[in-house]
């Protein structure tokens, strides 16, 4: 077999620095999330001749794109890049003696407004996609809109929140994973993205697994269902929704209540629904560190094998990538049943 190796493409405000890097890069760990955080890059290089803080250093506010290539990985004559994406450049230092430069990446618009200006608007009769398009296109950003669901909000009332937090709190409601990388929104629903074929299958006896632990829980989750209740003190009227997969016991079953505003018994039926996977997803968690691996991404599946009761199918909640000895870790939950 040839050899193989694993390095990293790094284009810097528009300029190719891979060469020049690969003689100094010390690590690199890229960080993929499925939703709810931005992606991250965090970088080390060595700068013992001072080429870097003389000429080259790195500025916050400067941006770059980077990929993980891999040549003779899996096979022979195989070669493989995985597109890390477009980073905002976060907390550059320099420290010595040896002199090391480190830096970290994060994977939000170079308008920080996103993320940090309080807006209050009130959205009326509006989708979550429209929502998401019209939040996106203030950025300069395009929108990956990917379900065949699209919520209605009757009245979505954002109060001096960020734009970033207001639309990840309306897509956590509504059972969908909200990520910006690449300079793209993402909005996309876990439930159905859990039900695609996994990428791969691991063995416990794999020379590619390296180390992975599980951690089963039945603390606020593995719920029976959720019970939702609202009093509407205009209408005079309340609003109660019990969501439960299967039939349930009311008197053994463990049901978690809520009392949360709803404009109508639809909205209560989506949230009380949400809100049982966000709770239940937590019952069976894993982590898994395999050798280096370019087709796991975050929300993604895969399959574990031999691992007695804890085999099944799982979900990617993160996977992070490091190089040098590239190595992949991942933190994934058990894949729920019941079609919720």
């Amino acid at each position: 077999m040839k050899a193989r190796r694993a390095y990293i493409a790094l284009e810097y405000n528009g300029v190719d620095i891979t060469e020049d890097l690969g003689k100094d890069l010390l690590s690199f760990t890229y960080t993929d999330n499925a939703g709810g955080s931005a992606d991250d890059v965090a970088v080390e290089i060595s700068d013992v001749k001072r080429k870097w803080i003389s000429n080259w250093m790195f500025q916050k506010g400067d941006t770059f794109v980077a990929s993980i290539i891999t040549v003779n990985w899996r096979k022979d004559g195989e070669k493989k890049k995985l597109p890390c994406g477009f980073f905002v450049v976060d907390e550059p230092e320099y420290r010595g003696r040896p002199s090391v430069i480190s830096l970290k990446g994060i994977s939000i618009p170079k308008n920080r407004n996103f993320m940090d200006l309080k807006r209050s608007k009130s959205w009326k009769g509006i989708t979550l996609k429209a929502m998401g398009a019209d939040i996106a296109k203030r950025y300069g950003l395009q929108l990956f809109y990917d379900s065949k669901d699209n919520p209605v909000f009757k009245d979505r009332q954002q109060k001096d929140e960020e734009d970033s937090a207001f639309l990840q709190k309306a897509c956590g409601d509504e059972g969908f994973s909200l990520k910006v990388t690449d300079m793209k929104i993402i909005i996309f629903k876990e439930s159905e993205y859990e039900q695609k074929k996994p990428i791969a299958t691991f063995h416990e006896s794999d020379s590619t697994v390296l180390n992975y632990s599980f951690k089963s829980t039945e603390t606020n989750t593995a719920y029976a269902g959720v019970q939702l209740k609202y009093f509407d003190a205009k209408k005079k009227k309340t609003i109660q929704y019990l969501f439960a997969p299967k039939n349930i016991n009311k008197d053994e079953d463990r049901i978690y209540k809520i009392n949360k505003r709803v404009a109508n018994l639809d909205e209560a039926q989506r949230l009380a629904k949400a809100t049982l996977r966000k709770l239940n997803r937590k019952e069976m968690k894993a982590t898994l560190e395999i050798v280096g691996d370019t087709r796991i991404l975050a929300s993604s599946t895969i399959e574990l094998e031999g691992f007695g009761s804890f085999s099944g199918k799982y979900y990617v909640e993160k996977a992070s990538h490091s190089l040098s000895g590239y190595k992949t870790t991942l933190e994934l939950h058990k894949v729920l049943t019941g079609g919720y």
